[in-house]
């Protein structure tokens, strides 16, 4: 949950995901100008299947990660010609969700996985799946 009053920005240019703390908190004071700890900083790669969120917390510096199951990408939203654009969580959720590309093809491994979990046994006399 994200305290009121406080700002999230999202980054529109793809970061390198392998920055840290320190790399995150450098980027953006060179990008932005801001001092990185009275707000929420959004940073996403060039694929959109990663993200990191970083924040000051009242003991120290916090960083998410999150990597995107494959076939889900972020949901950005448009930058008018700003190097940062200011998000609402509302739009941060949805950000963090992600949303499932459309087309985008399962694999054999994908499709067992979800089999297993959908199926608790088979009934071996009467060869019928019980879920």
């Amino acid at each position: 949950m994200i305290p009121r009053g406080v700002r999230v920005y999202l980054a529109v240019e793809p970061a390198d995901m392998r920055r840290w703390i320190a790399g995150l908190r450098r980027s953006v004071v060179e990008r932005f100008g801001d001092d990185p700890s009275r707000a929420l900083y959004v940073f996403v790669n060039r694929k959109k299947d990663r993200l990191k969120v970083l924040w000051k917390a009242p003991t120290g510096w916090c960083v998410l990660y999150k990597h995107l199951d494959q076939g889900f990408r972020a949901r950005l939203p448009e930058a008018s010609g700003e190097a940062r654009v200011v998000v609402d969580p509302r739009t941060m959720a949805a950000i963090l969700e992600g949303v499932p590309l459309r087309g985008a093809a399962r694999t054999d491994r994908q499709l067992a996985r979800a089999a297993r979990k959908k199926i608790a046994h088979v009934d071996d006399k009467s060869e019928r799946v019980v879920i």
